[in-house]
């Protein structure tokens, strides 16, 4: 979904970064166990180790019904929208999680983040 939506913007598409994934995820877990969504606190020490980070890194997190519904709600708000489409940007990793039943944010929710540098 984030490479479509860079496509359509005529930018180069963004390459998963496993390594980076596992981070994000082990957000994601947190962002769960504390029933809220809340930014990255150590960004520059996630990426300090990733060749680019210099240039360019920023994170998004996000809860949806389904994996279209948090992108198209990230789109739709101007910060998280630059950040996808930033041209800066070349590799992110990505954590979700599905929770069944209720959580901080609703019944059934994803629960997303999206660390990204280029």
């Amino acid at each position: 979904m984030i490479n479509n939506s860079r496509e359509k913007h005529d930018l180069r598409p963004v390459k998963l970064n496993l390594r980076l994934s596992r981070d994000a995820m082990s957000h994601t877990r947190r962002m769960i166990r504390r029933g809220k969504l809340f930014d990255v606190r150590n960004l520059a020490d996630l990426l300090d180790p990733y060749e680019g980070f210099k240039r360019y890194g920023g994170s998004i997190v996000g809860c949806g019904d389904s994996l279209t519904d948090m992108h198209q709600k990230l789109m739709h708000h101007a910060y998280h929208r630059k950040i996808i489409l930033s041209g800066k940007v070349r590799f992110v990793g990505i954590g979700t999680i599905a929770v069944s039943g209720r959580s901080g944010s609703g019944r059934n929710q994803i629960w997303g983040t999206a660390i990204f540098y280029g």
